[in-house]
């Protein structure tokens, strides 16, 4: 790899430990019997989850110049985004009050608007444009069109949770999260566009 390639990934991997680190130090601040711990368990798991996965990720790039379409980030991915959508789930329901649904009926729910939402993405887009693809780039698109929606979920869910706390310092945290899902999403498209270049040219 190029002295470019190490910066850009060295860059990369700051910002995905980050937000990990900054989160287990708050989840520290609670008892983790207490419901503002739990949620932060939820979201400090979460982010090493997602951190772990773009280290993988990072790890073939640097290792092998190219991301195979189905990886090993691909667990932790999914694990990341299931644990998020526990502590949004978790926090909605004490903005109210103990909503009647319960926790991980709120979660399945959830999760299964998002796959059905991605199987219909999926079968609409992917399939009409590329009828004859291997399996392995049928997966790899499935699984990157449920990042695409889980990511709009999750930001939605974000911005529910900024309008409950009605701009306070409260709900600063989830303007974070709404741009992280956005960016996400944003390279989601270009990768699946063929518009985003994993590598630096020589002389960038």
């Amino acid at each position: 790899p190029s002295v470019n390639d190490i910066w850009l990934n060295a860059i990369y991997l700051v910002s995905v430990i980050s937000p990990a680190w900054i989160a287990s130090a708050v989840r520290n601040n609670y008892d983790k019997n207490d419901i503002p711990g739990r949620i932060w368990v939820y979201f400090s798991v979460g982010f090493w989850s997602w951190a772990v996965a773009e280290i993988a990720w990072i790890g073939y790039n640097m290792l092998i110049g190219d991301v195979p379409h189905v990886n090993l980030s691909d667990p932790f991915y999914l694990a990341g985004y299931i644990l998020m959508t526990f502590a949004i789930a978790s926090q909605y329901r004490q903005t109210r009050y103990q909503a009647a649904m319960p926790e991980r009926t709120l979660v399945l729910l959830i999760w299964l608007s998002i796959i059905l939402i991605s199987v219909l993405i999926f079968f609409v887009t992917e399939l009409a444009w590329a009828p004859s693809p291997s399996a392995a780039e049928q997966v790899g698109a499935f699984l990157n069109v449920i990042y695409g929606v889980g990511d709009m979920t999750l930001a939605l869910a974000a911005l529910i949770l900024v309008t409950r706390f009605q701009g306070g310092a409260l709900g600063r945290p989830w303007w974070g999260f709404i741009i992280l899902a956005l960016a996400d999403v944003f390279y989601g498209w270009l990768t699946q566009t063929g518009s985003y270049d994993y590598q630096t040219l020589t002389g960038d």
